[in-house]
């Protein structure tokens, strides 16, 4: 069997998963071959999704990540008009099966027929093994080397941070979006946006707002990360 470098199939690893590319027997990974085929900013949403959900542990916003298939429990992010599947495994990893860009509004059948036989040859081969979870060199570390990349991808991880804790605020002040929205004086659409990682307009003043009419308090941080050798600067709303 051959099995790749680690930086080639570990995508990303962060405190609550690891997330990876599946790889057959021959070594070929069916979702980073369809990933490196896609445009800048698919690359650059799926690795924010990735990140956001091996970090954090969930994504609240199911327009990004959802359940696809709940009796076989296959998943799929959704970054622009690509699928890839994946499922979660024992050893707190995500495997990413395959992906394809998505044309009509149904779910591709086939792709998806193709990620449960990919989990069952997975489930298969792994059975038995010890599941490792030393940090590596991930697909990520190596993207993040491209400026391009590495601009757009903090700009778009952090409107997805922003996003996710707005929904979990609402969550916990037991809000609806639209007792949200009457809250703040806007409506309910405003609320799914601003709910949405795909809004880049946040502006301070809107997010003291939410955060009061939320009962939680508005704290900016800037934080000086490990990417700031590469000239990558960014804050973080808490």
């Amino acid at each position: 069997m051959v099995i790749p470098k680690k930086e080639e199939y570990i995508f990303y690893q962060g405190e609550k998963f690891q997330v990876e590319f599946y790889f057959t027997e021959a070594g070929r990974m069916p979702a980073k071959e369809c990933l490196e085929e896609a445009a800048l900013d698919v690359k650059v949403k799926l690795a924010v999704l990735v990140k956001y959900i091996a970090e954090q542990g969930k994504i609240f916003d199911i327009t990004k990540f959802r359940v696809i298939d709940s009796k076989e429990k296959i998943y799929e992010f959704k970054p622009l008009q690509y699928r890839f599947f994946n499922f979660f495994y024992e050893g707190r990893k995500i495997i990413i099966t395959n992906g394809y860009m998505k044309k009509p509004q149904k779910v591709s059948k086939k792709d998806l027929e193709r990620a449960r036989d990919i989990k069952k040859d997975y489930t298969y081969r792994a059975k038995g093994g010890a599941v490792i979870m030393e940090k590596n060199k991930t697909y990520l570390d190596k993207l993040m080397v491209e400026k391009d990349f590495r601009g757009k991808f903090d700009q778009e991880y952090q409107n997805l941070c922003i996003a996710e804790q707005i929904v979990q605020a609402r969550h916990h002040a037991h809000l609806t979006q639209s007792a949200l929205a009457k809250r703040i004086h806007t409506t309910k659409s405003a609320i799914s946006r601003y709910e949405s990682a795909d809004y880049d307009k946040y502006g301070i003043a809107l997010l003291t707002r939410i955060a009061k009419a939320c009962g939680t308090d508005l704290k900016i941080n800037f934080v000086t990360s490990k990417s700031v050798k590469n000239g990558s600067r960014f804050a973080t709303a808490v």
